[in-house]
């Protein structure tokens, strides 16, 4: 089974990777990109360290990863899923994350939770030059907006095509403009704060596109 999965999530990322780069739109500066129509998020001026009193190297608005779960997603178990943290007090952490059994939802976690291994031993963090703390905590407030919002697979095995990526919730053209697959959600949480963190500007954006992205600084979770 194991190697059935691999395979698939090999062909998978081919023909994602394939679709997306072919799909690059131009002229689409990688930061400052707004959507003019969306409701604005703003909320508070609060300085990340205010609540950080955990001791693990994790802020909210960084970019947590795991693995798919398996006995939901057998054939997925090896794909990346990411979390976004919003909050950490002490030895609990809050995170927000779309996926196919909760939609997207906030979590909390305690640290010993983490340490189990179920996040991965890095994290992504937006780079000091590119994020202010107010850009941070408006797309953390976005993303929190959107709580209870349905998940959509990033491919649809029923009709055989990718959603489009769609950073506004609002959009009348886009039937599933506010339904999220896991990257997506992340994505537009700082898209909509003008940091496109997609690195390849594609239609759709991956775990990969993530990892790549420019204005991320990938640091460790827990600090030697």
């Amino acid at each position: 089974m194991k190697n059935e999965a691999l395979t698939v999530i090999v062909v998978m990322i081919l023909l994602i990777t394939n679709f997306s780069i072919s799909t690059i739109s131009t002229g689409i500066s990688p930061t400052k990109k707004v959507n003019s129509n969306l409701t604005s998020y703003t909320n508070s001026d609060v300085s990340n360290e205010e609540t950080k009193t955990s001791g693990l190297n994790l802020k909210p608005g960084d970019i947590a990863w795991r693995w798919v779960d398996s006995e939901t997603f057998p054939l997925f178990q090896y794909f990346m899923h990411p979390l976004m943290c919003t909050e950490c007090v002490g030895d609990k952490y809050e995170f927000i994350e779309a996926n196919g059994v909760k939609d997207v939802w906030i979590r909390t976690e305690s640290e010993q939770w983490i340490k189990d291994k179920n996040i991965f031993e890095f994290i992504y963090r937006v780079k000091d030059e590119i994020a202010s703390d107010t850009d941070i905590q408006n797309a953390i407030d976005f993303a929190k907006s959107q709580e209870g919002k349905k998940f959509a697979p990033l491919f649809d095995f029923n009709t055989f095509t990718f959603q489009r990526k769609n950073s506004n919730p609002n959009d009348p053209d886009d039937p599933l403009s506010d339904v999220w697959y896991c990257t997506e959600i992340i994505w537009a949480a700082y898209y909509n704060q003008g940091i496109n963190i997609d690195s390849n500007n594609g239609s759709i954006v991956m775990p990969f596109d993530i990892h790549t992205s420019p204005y991320l600084d990938k640091i460790p979770l827990e600090e030697d």
